[in-house]
């Protein structure tokens, strides 16, 4: 589901509100007695198998689809950004707010406060996993927000309590309210700044040296993964392989 924004909270009892994790959104692809993670553009997050194999033995035999956030949490329960990024403190976790799919049953039909319960069903049976239920506040988007800003968190994610699960943006019915003045939000704007003078660098670079295209398109693809998947050279290698087999 598409997270759009939206500048203000809002009360509304058609609505529940959830605590916006800070971390990398993902979809956690649980089958065979495998997990894998993939990101939001469909790219797996290789750096995080650690987690993957933690959510596989602690849902033995489910096939399941859940979306949620990779998060690095300090020991009051606050997501901290650059612990996540940098690979310290507290091990990854995962914060499941929805499930899509479960031992077969598509159910990104049904509505999203029965998806929550099948979800909060199916985490119940490993209380101790790295799997997170996000709770929600029904009703009442202003007073966590408030309460929110006061705990410096990121911000709030409304949702529609009878949407199904879309994937086309235009009928998302989910909105990210941001707390403007959230203090791990400092030197992002300038990180995805350089970023993108990176992507437009390496853009001229290709166009004016084609000798320089497999360096180029290695580059790129370490960008497409984003500053914080920390891809070792093999992974990288793997994956520019699989692609091009694709494509082929």
């Amino acid at each position: 589901m598409p997270l759009l924004k939206r500048a203000a909270p809002f009360d509304d009892p058609d609505w529940i509100y959830e605590l916006k994790m800070d971390g990398f959104r993902a979809l956690a692809v649980i089958e065979n007695g495998r997990t894998q993670l993939f990101s939001r553009n469909g790219h797996p997050f290789a750096s995080f198998s650690a987690l993957a194999e933690s959510i596989s033995d602690s849902l033995p035999n489910v096939r399941a689809v859940i979306d949620g956030e990779i998060c690095s949490v300090d020991r009051h329960g606050r997501p901290q950004f650059k612990n996540l990024m940098f690979r310290r403190g507290n091990p990854p976790c995962f914060f499941a707010f929805d499930l899509l799919t479960c031992d077969g049953k598509d159910l990104r039909t049904e509505r999203l406060l029965d998806r929550k319960q099948e979800l909060r069903r199916l985490l119940a049976r490993s209380p101790d996993s790295p799997l997170k239920y996000t709770e929600y506040i029904d009703g009442c988007g202003t007073a966590l927000f408030q309460r929110v800003c006061e705990l410096d968190l990121e911000g709030i994610v409304a949702k529609q309590k009878s949407a199904p699960y879309v994937t086309e943006r235009e009928h998302s019915t989910w909105f990210k309210i941001l707390n403007r003045a959230y203090s791990q939000r400092e030197g992002r704007e300038k990180l995805g700044a350089f970023r993108d003078g990176c992507k437009a660098f390496l853009s001229d670079l290709k166009a004016e040296e084609p000798r320089f295209e497999k360096a180029v398109e290695r580059a790129q693809e370490l960008l497409w993964w984003g500053i914080g998947s920390m891809m070792s050279d093999e992974e990288v290698d793997a994956h520019l392989a699989a692609r091009r087999t694709k494509q082929q």
